[in-house]
């Protein structure tokens, strides 16, 4: 039994003239399969113009080609030496359409990835960027890796953002934080699709088994 991710979620979401999709994908190849040759995978590239992934478990030696997109991916830097495979990395996946010379805007040590859609490409009056970003689970031994909190490098990051644009900036922050709630909702109760500007479609889908 396959699962394409295990996660928790899977976000996609219509903006005028594109749309996109959020996956924690648990190894984009493994040693029993290369899940891009999957048909249920091939189908959200088919439905989706950027499709972004968190644990790719990639590394330089993966060949992560998919016709009609380009792809722009980090892997992670350190691995620990008992681990058998690569760890962590994430990929965004641009249709070719959409691509820019300037496409890919802002990357940070292994954990946050973010690319631009130039406003021209998506028929709006101001750029987009959408971050990808993964946090490292408290409990982790990976922590001792980190130098600069991933929240702490985001938050620098959107302040610059911010500044530059002010109200008129597009900014989609998107990934796997790893968030601990304990009896908490861990989502925001009063929130709805009118509170995203740009959104005209928002489906949230838990835990979907993609292959079995």
């Amino acid at each position: 039994m396959y699962r394409l991710y295990k996660l928790g979620f899977s976000i996609q979401c219509q903006i005028p003239g594109y749309i996109y999709n959020v996956l924690n994908i648990n190894g984009l190849r493994t040693k029993r399969c290369n899940k891009l040759d999957l048909p249920e995978l091939k189908h959200v590239f088919q439905t989706n113009d950027i499709v972004l992934f968190t644990e790719t478990w990639s590394s330089v030696y993966h060949d992560l080609h998919v016709d009609g997109f380009e792809c722009f991916i980090l892997h992670r830097d350190e691995n620990l030496l008992s681990c058998k495979r690569p760890s962590g990395g994430l990929a965004v996946y641009v249709r070719d359409k959409f691509v820019s010379n300037d496409t890919l805007y802002f990357q940070s040590q292994d954990d946050i990835l973010c690319i631009k859609l130039a406003a021209d490409k998506v028929n709006l009056q101001n750029d987009v960027y959408i971050c990808l970003c993964y946090v490292i689970p408290e409990n982790s031994s990976r922590q001792a890796f980190v130098t600069t909190h991933t929240y702490d490098r985001l938050l620098d990051f959107y302040t610059g953002l911010s500044i530059k644009y002010g109200d008129a900036l597009n900014f989609i922050l998107c990934g796997d934080f790893n968030s601990r709630t304990s009896n908490l909702p861990d989502f925001v109760t009063d929130d709805n699709a009118s509170n995203f500007g740009l959104c005209m479609l928002f489906t949230f889908e838990n835990g979907v088994l993609l292959m079995r």
